[in-house]
């Protein structure tokens, strides 16, 4: 393996720093967090106002394609409505793809029209994958190792920057 760092194994049980730090968030605090996370990724990324976003908290631009994000810090279930939200902005940011990001878990409804509507969503587990893997060495990140749901991540997202986004 020759020093090839991965992200951090982790317990089930076990709660991340950073997890625990985001738990105690505001919300407009968690979306200027998403953004600082996803600068590191190697994206221009412009924090949206605290009202009237018309559902998208960041929005993120590489490589010319635009990717619309609402997070949603919360203790509870993510429901359909913040799907809902991102679907609604896609067209006013002028955005491809739209992201929901939680530091919880979503309902099963959400997860449905998400899939309909071609949302990625990433949840509690994937954020803190996302969290590791933006603490290491950008040559050392290895996205095929990581879990499912990064890696569909890393295909819609282009968090690797190993390829130019389709038109």
């Amino acid at each position: 393996m020759s020093g090839l760092q991965y992200p951090i194994k982790r317990k089930s049980f076990q709660i991340s720093y950073d997890l625990a730090l985001i738990d105690k968030m505001e919300g407009f605090e968690f979306e200027r967090y998403v953004g600082e996370l996803f600068q590191k990724f190697d994206f221009n990324v412009v924090v949206t106002k605290k009202s009237q976003d018309f559902g998208c908290d960041v929005v993120l631009e590489k490589n010319g394609d635009r990717i619309a994000i609402q997070t949603k810090r919360s203790t509870d279930k993510v429901s359909l409505k913040a799907v809902q939200e991102i679907v609604a902005s896609l067209k006013k940011y002028d955005a491809r793809i739209g992201v929901v990001i939680s530091n919880a878990k979503f309902t099963k409804s959400a997860r449905q029209l998400a899939k309909i509507n071609d949302v990625v969503m990433i949840n509690r587990n994937a954020l803190l994958r996302l969290i590791d893997l933006s603490k290491m060495d950008k040559t050392k990140r290895n996205f095929n190792r990581c879990q499912k749901q990064v890696r569909i991540t890393d295909s819609k997202l282009n968090l690797s920057g190993n390829y130019i986004f389709p038109m």
